[in-house]
This record gives structure tokens, sequence and C-alpha cells, in this order.
């Protein structure tokens, strides 16, 4: 008999993508700092910006379903919507 391995649908969570993306995004994070002092400022602030709401929105997710932190989730949640409106800002 051939070894089937069958997976669990129930074991593939979001949880764990998010985990994945929100390490993703600090990298991310981290490369745009690096970048920021070989580039134009001009150009990588809208960039930081975005990338660090984003990752605000991510640690948010996790912090709510995660690690049940209540609190910091509405903190996280607040920062971001402040830097995607100077990310607007910042490009008009």
């Amino acid at each position: 008999m051939h070894n089937v391995e069958i997976i669990d649908i129930k074991s593939f969570s979001f949880k764990r993508i998010s985990l994945y993306v929100q390490l993703f995004l600090l990298i991310c994070l981290v490369g745009s700092f690096i970048a920021y002092f070989f580039v134009d400022t001009e150009i990588m602030m809208p960039i930081i910006y975005a990338v660090l709401a984003l990752l605000m929105l991510i640690m948010a997710y996790n912090n709510k379903n995660f690690y049940k932190r209540k609190y910091m989730t509405y903190i996280y949640l607040v920062l971001s919507v402040i830097l995607i409106g100077s990310v607007v800002v910042e490009l008009l």
C-alpha cells in the first residue's frame, strides 16, 4: 500500500499566515529604513509610512486573535489610521 499523507484543513490557519506576513512586513520595514539613507527622503517617507501602517494592521489582528490583548489592538488600529492618513497627505 502507498502511504498517503492527508493534509488536515483545520491545521491550516490564517493565524500562521498572518505571523509570516508580519515577519515579512518587518523585514520590508527594516529594508526601507536602510534604503532611506541612500534614496531621496521625499520618495521613501510615504513608502515607510505605508509599510508601517500595514504592519500595524497585521499586528492589531495578531494581538486580537493570537495574543488576546485587546487594548493594544485599539492602539495599533489608531496608529495605522494615522499613518494611512499621513500617506494620503504626503502623496497629495
